[in-house]
C-alpha cells in the first residue's frame, strides 16, 4: 500500500494481515460493519500472539482444555486456510 492509499483510509477501521516474511501488516478490507476499532489491549494481545508464534494446533489444544470457560450458546471456530 502506498502512503497516498493509506491516507485515504485515515480515520477508518480496517482489517489487516501480518506477513511474517516481510514483517509488515497488509491491508485486507475496510470494516464498515464496525463503529469502533479494537482496544489497544486487544491489539497488544494479538501482537503478543504473533510474536509468540502460536500455531493452529496450540490454539485448538487450548480451546479443548477442560479449564477453558465455556461460552453459552452456539460457538464456532473458523480457521483461515491460507
Amino acid at each position: 500500500m502506498t502512503p497516498s492509499e493509506a491516507l485515504q483510509l485515515d480515520g477508518r477501521i480496517v482489517e489487516c494481515v501480518w506477513n511474517p516474511e516481510t514483517r509488515e501488516w497488509h491491508f485486507l478490507k475496510e470494516r464498515d460493519d464496525k463503529d469502533l476499532p479494537n482496544s489497544s489491549y486487544t491489539y497488544q494481545r494479538v501482537q503478543r500472539s504473533i510474536d509468540d508464534g502460536i500455531g493452529e494446533q496450540e490454539l485448538l489444544n487450548w480451546a479443548e482444555a477442560p479449564d477453558v470457560l465455556s461460552i453459552p450458546g452456539p460457538t464456532k471456530f473458523i480457521l483461515n486456510q491460507h
